[in-house]
């Protein structure tokens, strides 16, 4: 009978509930970094393994919650987003034909532009 595989996923970044700032101009993070090591059975596997990335947006406006998915892989991989909200972070690993994941959720807040930049916006 074949030994199970004990496989970690270390998400190392974003790190749980980190908050991220929404610019004014142009409306969008600074790069978010998506970092993670995988390890099988206590010896790190990161540099051998595809990691995909799983993201998930989700804001409320009103009486209406929206959400934008998105995916990428690689490992470090990197993402902008365009609004705030609360953006929750999947990686995932398959090894031998089965897939491993973990989770992790991180905040986009919004800052509010300076009297300089509403006014190059407006005129």
């Amino acid at each position: 009978m074949a030994k199970n595989k004990i496989i970690k996923i270390l998400i190392v970044s974003p790190k749980p509930d980190q908050i991220f700032e929404l610019n004014a101009s142009p409306v969008e993070t600074d790069p978010i970094i998506l970092s993670a090591n995988i390890i099988q059975d206590g010896t790190d596997i990161t540099g051998k393994v595809n990691i995909n990335w799983k993201l998930r947006l989700s804001w409320a406006t009103g009486y209406k919650t929206y959400q934008t998915l998105f995916e990428i892989s690689g490992n470090p991989a990197e993402v902008k987003v365009e609004t705030g909200g609360i953006l929750r972070v999947r990686a995932a690993v398959v090894i031998d034909g089965k897939e491993y994941s973990s989770r992790i959720k991180a905040n986009i807040v919004g800052t509010n532009p300076t009297r300089d930049e509403t006014r190059s916006i407006i005129c």
